[in-house]
């Protein structure tokens, strides 16, 4: 799955590598930072602009998060990659507001303790591979020049779990291995980011 979409990402990027807007300013590449009360991802992005209004472009991301609930503790990391389409309503090209969706593949890595009486706890790891689609809405802002911009934006999706293997633990060093299905589901998530369009 994961080859499947990088293949994807790079032959869309290859079709399009030939188009130029009316704008002239027709790439555009950013780094930036999502975040939320869960955890926080670090992407870069690449845009091709598709006429004045369309973007098609890739994201790679690397995602640090800690989930808490009661007595629940879940502490990971993992790294993803999303195929993204973009359209700017105004017609100025990279410039003003947009809205889009993205489609990936996200791997993670993760530990958890959890306690249930005070002399009964468990703890473990694991590793889960998943798909995220999202949606989201943003505001390129010129920074003195068409070229250089900030961009904060919004985003609203879900991780569909597509595999789980995980080992755990209770307090008698019992092991006990688990690959169900991975519980994942929807979040919203802020972001800030810096580009350039060139």
């Amino acid at each position: 799955m994961k080859n499947f979409l990088f293949s994807v990402m790079t032959v869309i990027l290859m079709l399009l590598s030939g188009q130029v807007s009316a704008a002239g300013l027709s790439n555009t590449v950013r780094g930036g930072v999502f975040a939320n009360d869960v955890g926080t991802i670090g992407v870069v992005e690449y845009e091709k602009l598709f006429g004045d209004r369309i973007a098609i472009g890739a994201r790679l991301g690397a995602l640090d998060y800690t989930y808490e609930d009661s007595s629940y503790e879940e502490t990971g990391e993992g790294t993803g990659a999303e195929v993204l389409f973009r359209l700017y309503p105004s017609g100025e090209g990279f410039k003003g507001f947009y809205f889009g969706a993205g489609l990936g593949y996200w791997h993670s890595e993760w530990e958890f303790y959890e306690s249930d009486l005070p002399f009964n706890y468990y703890y473990g790891s694991g590793e889960t591979e998943s798909i995220n689609l999202n949606v989201g809405v943003g505001w390129k802002i010129p920074l003195g020049s068409r070229r250089i911009y900030l961009d904060p934006s919004i985003h609203l999706g879900n991780y569909f779990g597509i595999s789980n293997e995980s080992v755990y633990y209770d307090a008698f060093g019992n092991a006990y291995y688990d690959d169900a299905e991975p519980e994942l589901g929807l979040y919203i998530i802020g972001g800030i980011a810096f580009g350039v369009a060139f």
